[in-house]
């Protein structure tokens, strides 16, 4: 078995181009301020490119201070599917301004070990909300500028809220909790649940009796058979996933939605409309401030200039389809 394979120098990219290193990095990293002939950089390029070198990413970032990364530390171990339609428009913004999003998930801000992400000499720390104490000093460990993307005030609509809301206009007063049975999850998961049984305490509802529905179709109909065995006629899914596996439930004990029980999910998954019955939903509206406007924010912050204060949640609305 061979070892790690030998990494070019841009030393030998100027041996193989008969010019100087200083040359090569001029032509390589786009250096301003210097005139060197096309036929010159041409045949600097293709050098590099037939000896298949790449630029060495960490005497790059020791030259600059900082790496072209954008660190999204993320306190959880995962990252829940309602944020991915922000990623991808905010790598692609960050990628044209020369800037790269890279997230580190599951971290202990109490911990005094170093993670091995400060190894990334981040240009910038992105961080979902504003951090308490003991993590804000955790992520100024990375030495890098920190920008909070959303603020800590409450969205104007919760979607477990709206949930709740809807199935008490549709007549439902005893109402489930299907919670997802990610152990990742939990921090959301309990958030959500808190949030329906706060809504059904302010309707004069019952407290909503609440079981973990696994994305497995037999353990989820036991699960679903002990939320009805409390009597309840509306359930409130944590995600439109966990309500797939609810319907699936259903359906496999015979039970008509939403003729006798309804049920509503949160995220407005692509196949939300196309299930049968087409399960209704609470989408998030796009944040008043959009991946573009935390684009500039970051790239600010990399430049050392003055950086907006963070965007309030996003709200939420309810799409409302069969299976209520």
């Amino acid at each position: 078995m061979g070892g790690r394979q030998r990494r070019v120098t841009s030393a030998e990219v100027a041996r193989a181009a008969g010019v100087s290193a200083a040359t090569v990095s001029y032509v390589l990293n786009d250096k301003p301020g210097q005139t060197i002939p096309a036929e010159t950089r041409e045949r600097v390029r293709a050098a590099a490119a037939r000896l298949g070198y790449t630029p060495y990413a960490p005497a790059r970032a020791l030259a600059r201070g900082a790496s072209d990364l954008v660190l999204f530390a993320h306190r959880e171990p995962i990252i829940p599917p309602s944020y991915a339609p922000y990623l991808e428009p905010l790598a692609d913004g960050l990628r044209a301004h020369g800037l790269n999003l890279v997230w580190q998930l599951g971290y202990d801000p109490s911990t005094a070990i170093r993670h091995p992400a400060t190894e990334l000499a981040p240009a910038v720390v992105l961080h979902l909300t504003e951090p308490d104490r003991a993590e804000d000093a955790y992520l100024r460990r990375f030495g890098a500028p920190l920008v909070v993307a959303l603020s800590d005030a409450p969205p104007a609509e919760r979607p477990p809220v709206l949930q709740v809301r809807h199935l008490a206009e549709r007549g439902h007063r005893a109402v489930a909790y299907a919670g997802t049975a990610d152990p990742r999850l939990a921090t959301f998961d309990a958030a959500r649940r808190q949030a329906a049984a706060q809504t059904c305490a302010e309707l004069g509802m019952p407290e909503p009796q609440s079981r973990a529905v696994p994305p497995d179709r037999a353990a989820a109909r036991e699960a679903v058979r002990a939320l009805l065995a409390t009597g309840a006629t509306g359930i409130c899914a944590y995600n439109d996933e966990t309500a797939f596996a609810v319907l699936a439930a259903l359906a496999d004990l015979g039970v008509p939605v939403p003729a006798q029980v309804a049920v509503v999910g949160i995220d407005d998954h692509p196949l939300a409309a196309l299930y049968t019955p087409a399960l209704t939903t609470v989408a998030l509206d796009d944040p008043p401030t959009s991946a573009a406007d935390l684009v500039r924010r970051i790239v600010a912050a990399s430049r050392a200039e003055d950086v907006p204060p963070p965007a309030t949640p996003p709200t939420a609305h309810l799409i409302p389809r069969t299976s209520t």
